[in-house]
Formats: structure tokens, C-alpha cells, sequence
């Protein structure tokens, strides 16, 4: 924002010129100030737009009830971030690595939050067939030849069960020679955890209920929901 003053048909003014020149500058670092913060308001909240949100919904052959809505996930995900950015506000050009397919919602609006500069990949590893987790991991798209050496990786995960999936990738990172790994969930179900990775930062912790939307899907369906719903036990 710039500002101009003029005085006209004037004699003299009260206001000296370094008095000018201060005022001026304090208004400029309040303006800067105030973009700062609009841009962190505007990126996180990626779910601005209203939608209806429906109760109850079917994907597939299966009910689902709504767990949480897309209102109270883009609160909890601004959160992450903001305690994610003050935790690497003395790193330069942290690596994200989104893991496929179902994280890809999560990254978007976890990214958009985060708001410094840092690199974006995805890697794609396969677990899952229906509602149940196989525990074995089929790399079907990796981090090829980035060099990963003294460099801080963040893992961004859409749901943590069993952990066995996120552990071999953490341990084919390590072999990389990485400076540090931190791993994101938004969602965590550390009952079922027979791994030895515990993510450092949680968006959810929830019981064993089998969930959909938000990224989350059944099946191939439900993905684009933007909120998140629970199946109904028949």
C-alpha cells in the first residue's frame, strides 16, 4: 500500500518531516503485517465454500455415517501446520512427501497452511484391498534419484493403522542418509499399531472404525468427499 501527501495553499505544517517519515514507515510494517496474516488466514482454510453436508451416504454396497466434517478438518490441519512451521522455521527447503493415493486431499490443504517454501513429491505404496490392510508393501512409484542426504524429510500419511506400510518406506529413506524424518498422519489408529513408527505429528487418533472421504476412499469411490464418514456395521 503507498500513500501520498500533498500540501497545498499551505504556509507552513506542524508536522516535521522525520515525524512524516515514521509515521509512514510504521504504516508500511503495519501493511506488511496485515499481508502476512491474510495470506496464512486465506491458505488455511482451503474449505471456505459451504457445502451441504449429508448425514449418512452410500458408497458402493456399503453405508457410511458422518465422523467429522470438512469445517472441522481444515481447523485441525491449520493447526498442524502452524506448529509444523515453527518446528522447521530454521530449515531450508524441507522435502514433503505425500504418500498415494490417499493423501493427495491431505497435502493440498496441509501445504497451502503450511505456507513457506519447501519441495513436493509423492510416492505411491499399496496396502490395502476393500477395508482391510494386506501389511505388504508394493512400491509402485518412489522418489526415484532425489538426493535426500542431510536433508529433512516430512511424510505426510492420510491414515496410520497397522504402521507396517509407513515403516518400510521410512526404512528405505534411511538408506538415503536423510538429516531427519518426521512422520504426519491425519488419521491414527495407534491400537493397531505393530510397527515401531509412531508419527510425531497427529491430526486425528480414532478408534477402529473404517472411514471414507477427505481422500479416504472404498473401493476406488468416495475420495472427493469433503468430509469424512465412518461405514455403518450392518
Amino acid at each position: 500500500m503507498s500513500f501520498s501527501i500533498f500540501f497545498c495553499g499551505c504556509k507552513q505544517s506542524n508536522l516535521s518531516t522525520d515525524f512524516l517519515t515514521a509515521k509512514l514507515h510504521k504504516i508500511n510494517e503495519n501493511e506488511e503485517s496485515r499481508k502476512e496474516n491474510l495470506f496464512f488466514t486465506f491458505v488455511s482454510n482451503p474449505n471456505k465454500t459451504k457445502h451441504p453436508t449429508m448425514k449418512t451416504i452410500q458408497v458402493s454396497d456399503k453405508k457410511f455415517q458422518l465422523y467429522l466434517s470438512a469445517e472441522q478438518i481444515a481447523t485441525r490441519i491449520n493447526e498442524m501446520a502452524n506448529t509444523l512451521r515453527q518446528q522447521l522455521k530454521q530449515v531450508e527447503n524441507p522435502l514433503f512427501v505425500g504418500m498415494l493415493s490417499g493423501s493427495f486431499v491431505f497435502v493440498a490443504d496441509f501445504m497451502r497452511a503450511y505456507g513457506k517454501p519447501a519441495e513436493i513429491q509423492f510416492v505411491k505404496c499399496s496396502s490395502y484391498q476393500g477395508t482391510q490392510s494386506s501389511g505388504t508393501l508394493k512400491e509402485e512409484l518412489g522418489l526415484g534419484d532425489i538426493d535426500l542426504k542431510g536433508r529433512t524429510v516430512i511424510v505426510l500419511e492420510d491414515i496410520i493403522e497397522t504402521g507396517l506400510t509407513m515403516q518400510s518406506f521410512v526404512e528405505k529413506l534411511k538408506e538415503k542418509e536423510p538429516n531427519n524424518i518426521l512422520v504426519v498422519a491425519l488419521f491414527y489408529k495407534p491400537q493397531l499399531n505393530k510397527s515401531n513408527v509412531e508419527p510425531q505429528h497427529v491430526g486425528f487418533s480414532i478408534p477402529d472404525d473404517f472411514i471414507v472421504g477427505f481422500g479416504l476412499d472404498y473401493n476406488q469411490q468416495g475420495r472427493n468427499l469433503p468430509d469424512v464418514y465412518s461405514v455403518i456395521s450392518e
